[in-house]
């Protein structure tokens, strides 16, 4: 989803639940250029408490620059600069416009359910309806914990 070999910053910028899970599906995504609130609202709506199961807590990262960037295609050397996106058909190609990137975070008690949710979620994501461009999704789940403190 990002431009290779750009280090990207992304904040917390909303949550919702308490507490940590167990498991968790991170799903990487972006907002169509001006629908920002509207892929904003389909997260909320669509992934929030009561909708996926399980769900223990949920938070949206986003990259730090809200503008997103602007990028020239890679220079001789594999160097990417920074460029303008220009209105004339010539030079429409030699620059091309980055969406901010998004992190979406559900963390679960139940990665199977989780999983199985998001994918029926994301299966009927029409990204002209929501203002949503979903890239990929991977799970997590955590297997064992120790925990140091705990007296012998």
């Amino acid at each position: 989803m990002a431009v290779p070999g750009v280090l990207v910053r992304l904040s917390e910028t909303w949550s919702v639940g308490e507490g940590r899970g167990g498991s968790a599906i991170v799903v990487q995504c972006k907002p169509l250029r001006g629908r920002e609130s509207a892929a904003r609202d389909f997260i909320h709506t669509s992934f929030g408490p009561g909708r996926m199961p399980a769900l223990v807590r949920m938070s949206l990262w986003e990259e730090d620059n809200p503008l997103g960037a602007v990028f020239a295609p890679p220079a001789p050397g594999g160097a990417v600069r920074k460029g303008k996106v220009s209105a004339s058909p010539a030079s429409a190609s030699a620059s091309f416009a980055v969406s901010p990137c998004w992190v979406l975070l559900l963390e679960t008690s139940d990665v199977a359910r989780m999983a199985l949710a998001v994918h029926d979620c994301l299966l009927g994501c029409e990204s002209d309806k929501t203002g949503l461009l979903v890239g990929s999704w991977t799970r997590y789940q955590l297997i064992g914990a120790h925990d140091s403190a705990v007296a012998a």
